[in-house]
């Protein structure tokens, strides 16, 4: 797996941009052309491509690449894109598609991206490195989604956190509400009968998914559906801070309105949590049980480990990678088939924190 470091300042003299420009192609016919990148999706006439590499020659633009293209030569490189601030999770999820694609040849150039002038940066980077195709591990904020749509839309591209945010483009999903409806099952097969969904922020016009679920299972038991938000307009992974507001909402809710069982956001929300009940006098699980999401590392080495919901990530890379082959429009990939929309479900993992 190959980090991504190159700035704007730092790349070649003549990028791939400036071939395409002065040929009058897009950049991924341009990449096309010269790296054989776009697979089945990008489809270029021959007097197109000759004028390409005719400019490439002409402006200096990597020959001897542009010579290997000619042979059929691939770069057999892949990019994947991950928030700089990103749940364990995800980070584990790329590390598991990469060992899958490595398997079939590939390599992976990772850029971390924090915020939309990094994202133009690495998609300019991964263009002059001849990528052929894009994995997006995590859900990258609405406001980048056109932008990035327009830089993509000939070039196969596999999202892995949420549906498919534009059009071409393969998604996988995970079903959170049935994972938080196994969660409440759960606890009500361990006698709980005040259980509360712990959100990261306000729920909108449209609720998420695992608030949907919590509410279908409540009336599904019998239960009030009991929710406390945070004000945060995007998730968190500062210990820190998830500590403050683990402590308020164990201080101000669940103390008060005597829950006995809490669904956290992720692990390292419900461990702050433990400990914040702890500060409160109250016993995980005697007193109030806590079922945390995702399963990462720190889930079994807390005390007491922690009941929690798998996202199954290693099912989640497999079905990335091949889905992102099939894209390619080679044969590597196990499913043979065409789906745009593919959803993965997660499963309960029972610890001592119920």
């Amino acid at each position: 797996m190959v980090t991504s470091s190159r700035s704007p300042s730092a790349r070649a003299a003549v990028r791939l941009a400036d071939v395409a420009a002065r040929a009058g192609v897009s950049r991924s016919v341009a990449g096309h052309v010269l790296h054989a990148a776009g697979g089945r999706n990008t489809r270029v006439g021959e007097a197109t491509a000759a004028r390409v590499v005719a400019v490439a020659e002409e402006l200096g633009y990597r020959p001897n690449r542009a010579a290997q293209q000619l042979n059929g030569v691939r770069s057999k490189l892949l990019g994947a894109l991950i928030a700089a601030e990103s749940a364990q999770v995800h980070f584990e999820r790329l590390l598991a598609i990469e060992r899958v694609l490595r398997t079939h040849g590939y390599r992976l150039v990772v850029g971390h991206v924090d915020d939309a002038s990094a994202l133009s940066a690495y998609l300019d980077d991964f263009e002059d490195r001849a990528v052929e195709g894009l994995i997006l591990v995590d859900q990258l904020p609405g406001e980048w989604i056109r932008p990035l749509a327009r830089r993509l839309r000939d070039q196969p591209v596999v999202l892995c956190a949420g549906r498919s945010a534009f059009r071409g483009a393969y998604a996988i999903d995970v079903d959170r509400a049935a994972g938080v409806r196994q969660a409440v099952d759960h606890l009500v097969s361990r006698g709980r009968t005040d259980v509360g969904l712990v959100l990261e922020n306000p729920v909108g016009t449209r609720p998420p998914a695992r608030l949907r679920g919590f509410r279908s299972a409540c009336e599904a038991h019998g239960l009030e559906p009991r929710t406390w938000a945070a004000d945060l307009d995007r998730p968190v992974f500062d210990p820190d801070v998830i500590a403050a507001y683990a402590q308020d909402l164990v201080d101000t809710w669940v103390v008060p309105q005597g829950l006995d069982a809490v669904v956290a956001p992720d692990d390292l929300w419900a461990v702050r949590v433990v400990k914040a009940l702890g500060h409160r006098r109250r016993r995980v699980p005697r007193d109030v049980a806590v079922v945390g999401f995702d399963n990462v590392p720190i889930a079994r080495a807390c005390t007491p480990e922690l009941t929690t919901v798998d996202q199954d990530n290693p099912r989640l890379a497999e079905l990335g990678a091949s889905l992102l082959l099939e894209a390619l429009g080679g044969a590597e990939g196990a499913s043979g088939s065409r789906r745009r929309q593919v959803v993965v479900q997660p499963h309960l993992v029972v610890r001592e924190s119920t």
